[in-house]
């Protein structure tokens, strides 16, 4: 890795976590639902790679990404709560992704664990994907995929709840089937898919409860979700440089990403 890239990553992983750490009180299943269906639609798969491989025979990327989801029903919790403002949250990480011989390709998304501003992150993400038209549909005149997808990802907080110091953490693991559509068009590639995602979202504090009696009178509380997946982007495959934009939603939310990596 470079130097150029060394602090496009380090500036990444400071500023993927500057916002104010939210604050949950007496949250309820309503409100459980929708925290944690925005926080699957941030933290799922977003590697910005279309429907094609990356070179005919090899193809390798290296770079940064970064991106945001808009969670308006959150805002509105962490506000009756009596938080900060909390109207987008943020998503990125280290990509690497490679293809190989039959047209398969791997998708790391790696976010290491990183602490800023009261609020720690860390998230991994892989992708296994297969290009249907390099060898098994030779005949069609577009790029044809298949992906699937596995995210872990936690999130941590500190909170004052009532008299007690706690520590709230969101545990997340979103797991998808993506079917991705582009032309064969050299350098450039817009692309379409769609997908059908699950995921496990667990909330969980220590010290004093942020639950509502009526939903749990423990310390932690998970839930489970299924939602379709639309997605679109484009990227450019320049000389040694790629860039890509994507936008996607799932579970009702909708997410933005950008890409800039080194290609071989």
């Amino acid at each position: 890795m470079n130097n150029r890239l060394t602090v496009l990553v380090g500036f990444l992983l400071s500023s993927s976590l500057c916002w104010a750490a939210p604050s949950f009180t007496s949250i309820d299943q309503a409100s459980f639902d929708k925290i944690s269906k925005e926080f699957s639609a941030n933290f799922m798969h977003h590697s910005v790679q279309g429907a094609a491989p990356l070179g005919n025979i090899f193809g390798f990327e290296l770079g940064i990404l970064a991106g945001q989801t808009a969670t308006p029903d959150t805002k509105d919790i962490v506000a009756s709560s009596g938080g900060s403002d909390l109207d987008k949250i943020y998503h990125g990480g280290i990509l690497a992704a490679v293809s190989v011989p039959l047209g398969i390709s791997g998708e790391l998304v790696y976010f290491p664990k990183t602490t800023a501003s009261g609020v720690s992150l860390e998230s991994t993400s892989l992708a296994a994907k297969l290009s249907l038209n390099t060898e098994l549909l030779k005949m069609i005149p577009f790029n044809l995929a298949l992906r699937a997808f596995y995210t872990d990802s936690k999130l941590s907080f500190d909170q004052q709840v009532g008299a007690v110091s706690s520590t709230v953490t969101d545990t997340d693991k979103v797991t998808g089937f993506q079917l991705l559509l582009s032309p064969a068009m050299p350098v450039i590639e817009p692309y379409a898919g769609l997908g059908i995602v699950s995921a496990k979202n667990t909330l969980s504090t220590t010290g004093g409860s942020i639950f509502s009696s009526g939903l749990t009178t423990g310390s932690s509380f998970d839930g489970s979700y299924n939602s379709t997946q639309l997605l679109a982007g484009i990227t450019a495959r320049l000389v040694f440089v790629s860039l890509g934009l994507e936008y996607s939603n799932a579970f009702g939310a909708s997410s933005y990403t950008a890409k800039l990596a080194a290609s071989f």
